[in-house]
């Protein structure tokens, strides 16, 4: 709470003399609702069905789109967002986007349909990069604990040495 009075506090400590109230939610609007324009990028290309109903897709891209879309427009988008095989189904259908989205929920109920997202090009391009990288540092790794491995044999076998000798010449003397 005192982190959004931060915020608004020049709205609360300098309210202006006429409509108080209305200048305060207009602040408060402005600086926490997202934007023409998020909302749009949103709409055409954030929202997806995950783990959601038809239903509940549709009223999020509703509330998105407000009166800015027309409705036909509003089904093609919902329709994209739907696995393969329940939008082959709708399309055969020629019901109003009310009914389809009743219809929808209902299929989804009663099969095991899975929404799979499709991988672009530059992030499968991103995760052999990186696998790559990873490939190298591991053979950096392996190059350094051979390494490490000769030196300790190497400083063993000279101690070694040191020690024998050490006890030879105690022998003799």
């Amino acid at each position: 709470m005192s982190n959004v009075l931060v915020q608004i506090s020049d709205a609360v400590l300098n309210p202006p003399p006429e409509g108080k109230y209305s200048n305060l939610k207009k602040c408060i609007l402005e600086r926490y609702c997202e934007s023409e324009t998020k909302k749009t990028q949103k709409l055409l290309a954030e929202v997806d069905l995950g783990d959601k109903r038809p239903t509940q897709l549709l009223n999020e891209l509703s509330v998105l789109a407000k009166d800015n879309v027309t409705r036909e427009f509003l089904k093609t988008l919902w329709l994209q967002r739907l696995p393969a095989q329940i939008r082959a189904i709708l399309m055969a259908s020629d019901a109003d986007l009310n009914e389809l989205v009743k219809l929808a929920d209902k299929i989804m109920k009663v099969g095991e349909f899975k929404h799979v997202a499709a991988v672009a090009t530059s992030q499968v391009s991103q995760v052999s990069n990186i696998d790559k990288r990873i490939e190298c540092l591991e053979q950096q790794m392996n190059r350094l604990c051979m390494k490490d491995n000769n030196y300790w044999r190497r400083s063993r076998s000279s101690s070694a040495k040191r020690q024998s000798s050490s006890r030879h010449q105690k022998a003799f003397t």
